[in-house]
């Protein structure tokens, strides 16, 4: 055999390695479960603008390596119902969300309140909030719509017309049980959304264009049965991991966080103190801060090196 045909082929096997390698990042107290897609024809669904995430460098993103820094800390200016909490890194504040009779307020990293933002219409059954930059956000609510628009900023106490949002539909709901948390992958455009039970669903759709009403969402894999149906009993919260390019799943009833790919291999689960854990995000620096009802929050700090 040639001696450029050997380098070759060394170089090859030596691309397959990295590959293998940042598909299958675990912390070492890590449980794997492999699994594999139940909805064999999701990728073939799969719009043409919803491209998976770019290749990312290996991580040592370890779950279950964060310590708690603040537990089930009460928040006064909160009445009840505290649903979710997202990150928005362009002024390095908190958004959260009331659940139902919407009520959305703005706080500093310290929990501090800045201002509290007051709709003059109906976002429904709100559920949870999502930064996806320039000022906008996404509002999901329980009926399974899908609301996209802008808060500008601000520090006194405002209004937020919920008519200048555009409106999506993604799923059919009623009762309690549906859409409960919303995550976005701003690489892909993509929404990740999780519906609580009966059954639990894992819905995901590309961003739509202005004046898109309605979506066909598809379902990464059958979240009533993988990754385990005790694993969550329930599906509380989403966040998107851009430093993985996984989710991490949030359990009130498990009282968890559970760090997963989409095809719900399992990477890493986080316990938490019993209570309703609601809503997920990360900070600037990589900690993990959940809230929930009625209306505690607590902060995990980011353990690896």
């Amino acid at each position: 055999m040639k001696l450029s045909t050997l380098v070759a082929a060394a170089g090859m096997l030596l691309g397959c390695s990295d590959v293998i390698q940042e598909g299958t990042d675990s912390g070492p107290s890590n449980t794997n479960f492999d699994a594999t897609p139940t909805n064999a024809s999701a990728v073939d669904a799969m719009p043409n603008n919803a491209s998976p995430p770019d290749a990312r460098p290996p991580s040592d993103f370890d779950l279950t390596t964060f310590t708690a820094s603040v537990s089930l800390q009460p928040l006064s200016y909160v009445p009840a119902d505290l649903s979710g909490i997202t990150y928005n890194h362009d002024s390095n504040t908190f958004y959260m969300i009331r659940n139902n009779a919407t009520r959305i307020w703005e706080v500093d990293t310290s929990y501090n309140l800045i201002r509290i933002i007051q709709p003059t219409g109906s976002f429904g059954d709100s559920e949870d909030i999502v930064y996806l930059g320039d000022n906008e956000y996404a509002i999901v609510s329980e009926e399974g719509i899908l609301y996209i628009g802008t808060i500008a900023p601000g520090t006194t106490d405002t209004t937020v017309d919920p008519a200048t949002f555009q409106a999506v539909t993604f799923a059919t709901n009623g009762g309690n049980q549906g859409p409960e948390g919303v995550a976005y992958d701003p690489d892909s455009e993509m929404f990740y959304v999780v519906k609580e039970e009966n059954p639990r669903k894992l819905y995901s759709f590309p961003r739509p264009p202005a004046g898109t009403s309605s979506v066909t969402a598809i379902e990464p894999y059958d979240a009533q049965v993988l990754p385990m149906p005790r694993l969550t009993q329930d599906m509380s919260g989403v966040l998107f991991n851009r430093e993985t390019g996984r989710l991490i799943i949030l359990s009130h009833r498990d009282h968890r966080a559970v760090d997963l790919d989409l095809d719900a291999t399992v990477h890493g689960i986080l316990d938490f103190p019993r209570s309703q854990h609601e809503g997920i995000a990360f900070d600037g620096d990589g900690n993990l801060h959940i809230v929930g009802e009625p209306n505690f929050h607590n902060i995990y700090l980011r353990s690896n090196p």
